[in-house]
């Protein structure tokens, strides 16, 4: 069962946000690209992991790939071929294996611990396994990579309190210009919209106003928060009353450009505040030039997220330890 596991990745720790957009995929982008690779007959098993921070594609091979088999994962035409060189890493073996179980269990997240990089792990795994790309060893390794992300929240505290970019984004709001009373947009019907939506909940808001490519998806979630659906096409109109607005959508372009909401804009006379936590992003960043926006997203976040790692560090400390074990366990019986 010998075998080499290979890892190529960047992650927002490597790569900033404008570089993280280039390497961003959709659903149908991740199978193509996953039979792509599994075409390549050194190839036994592939499995292409994005989230909004990271994009990892994990390899097993028949042999340790050379330089030569990497011009043939990634020809220059690829975004990992195309000037991101300084962005990628490469990790092979037991190292692929703990950087694979650090991600599993939160330890390489921006929020330190968060529980939604376990299911978009199972995700990736699942996504190659109905495109016929994962194979046998790569299978009973992401087995192992559950186990061990269940593993590390069982037996630390390292998933407790705010764990999410989600209830740091909410964290932030109430803080800043609080949220009883304020009239709030959610953009993108999807996991973390609706988990921002339990959130909300919690608060006395005057009203919600949820939009979506798919009007009948806002509806179903606004109903569920006793707000408002709107179309898109709607949405400028309704960005001169809102207080707040929270989107992540999966769209290609920006959702909101700077040139289509100038006249929204300056038609207000109190400060709006947007949370992009799409990537690509959905809000054209020039929009933070305008005296009345408070725009954030998944980079300019990063002070409340610095805080929730110091207040976990031994936990972590806990959870780094265990995921060690785990992977050089394994690795003996792989490589």
């Amino acid at each position: 069962m010998k075998s080499s596991l290979t890892l190529f990745g960047i992650n927002h720790r490597t790569a900033p946000l404008c570089v993280r957009e280039q390497c961003s995929f959709t659903h149908e982008q991740i199978r193509e690209e996953l039979q792509r690779m599994s075409a390549i007959s050194s190839i036994d098993g592939c499995v292409l992991l994005f989230t909004c921070n990271r994009t990892e594609y994990y390899f097993i091979c028949s042999e340790k790939p050379g330089p030569a088999d990497r011009n043939m994962l990634f020809p220059e035409s690829h975004i990992f071929g195309n000037g991101m060189g300084e962005h990628v890493y490469c990790k092979e073996n037991t190292a692929a294996l703990q950087h694979l179980f650090r991600v599993a269990a939160g330890l390489d997240s921006q929020v330190l611990g968060e529980n939604e990089v376990l299911f978009q792990v199972k995700e990736a795994y699942r996504v190659s396994q109905e495109t016929n790309c994962l194979g046998k060893n790569l299978h009973r390794i992401f087995e192992q990579t559950f186990r061990v992300g269940r593993k590390v929240r069982r037996e630390t505290a390292i998933s407790k309190g705010n764990v999410s970019i989600a209830s740091l984004a909410i964290k932030y709001l109430e803080r800043e210009c609080g949220l009883t009373g304020t009239k709030v947009m959610l953009i993108g019907v999807n996991k973390i919209t609706t988990q921002i939506a339990q959130y909300l909940l919690e608060h006395a808001l005057h009203t919600v106003f949820v939009g979506n490519r798919t009007y009948e998806k806002a509806a179903a979630l606004a109903q569920s928060l006793g707000g408002e659906a709107f179309h898109l096409d709607h949405l400028e109109e309704l960005m001169r009353e809102v207080d707040i607005i929270i989107t992540a959508t999966s769209a290609p372009h920006f959702i909101i450009k700077k040139e289509k909401v100038l006249d929204a804009l300056n038609a207000r006379t109190r400060p709006l505040y947007i949370i992009d936590l799409a990537v690509p992003r959905d809000v054209d960043p020039a929009l933070q030039q305008h005296p009345l926006v408070h725009l954030h997203n998944l980079e300019t976040i990063q002070p409340l997220v610095e805080h929730n790692a110091a207040a976990k560090r031994e936990e972590a400390q806990k959870a780094e330890a265990i995921v060690s074990a785990e992977a050089k366990r394994l690795a003996e019986r792989f490589f």
